[in-house]
């Protein structure tokens, strides 16, 4: 089982009517908006790490895959998009929480951050997504190899 990843963004339609479309709209957006899009630190969060490492992709930075040596395009960017994000939370349900309670507009996501809690009811079910142009969907890798170490781990030491 893997999600298709992301970033995609999961917005309020009522407070955002034109999600941004690209990169620079989302810039925008946020410094004319300060404080409403919100992502979790990538260390801690599938949509935080989809994000990043999306941005450098849509971009069009010059190696995606290498964040020292590729990525001047996208450090600038979350540099100038950072001025405009209240705080990095430690995980994703916090940019849930806070989505839900209208104190963030436009949360970074993933597709299963955006099924997921639509169905539990953790997010508004107006909720929408925005895909930006350029996006290559990055897999939540990360995630999926603890989950597979850990299952791993289960199996071996359940037949010792």
């Amino acid at each position: 089982m893997v999600s298709p990843g992301g970033p995609v963004l999961i917005y309020n339609p009522s407070k955002v009517p034109n999600p941004p479309k690209t990169a620079e709209e989302l810039l925008a957006w946020a410094k004319a908006n300060p404080g409403k899009f919100m992502y979790a630190r990538p260390a801690n969060s599938g949509p935080g790490r989809s994000i990043v490492q999306g941005i450098s992709y849509i971009l069009g930075d010059s190696k995606p895959l290498d964040p020292e040596k590729g990525w001047d395009k996208t450090w600038a960017y979350l540099k100038e998009l950072g001025k405009s994000v209240e705080y990095y939370p430690t995980g994703t349900a916090i940019t849930l929480k806070e989505f839900a309670q209208g104190q963030r507009w436009i949360i970074a996501g993933i597709m299963e951050w955006d099924m997921k809690p639509r169905a539990q009811s953790v997010i508004p079910p107006d909720s929408k997504i925005s895909i930006m142009e350029k996006t290559t969907f990055v897999i939540d890798g990360h995630y999926w190899a603890i989950r597979w170490a850990c299952r791993r781990t289960r199996s071996t030491s359940s037949s010792i």
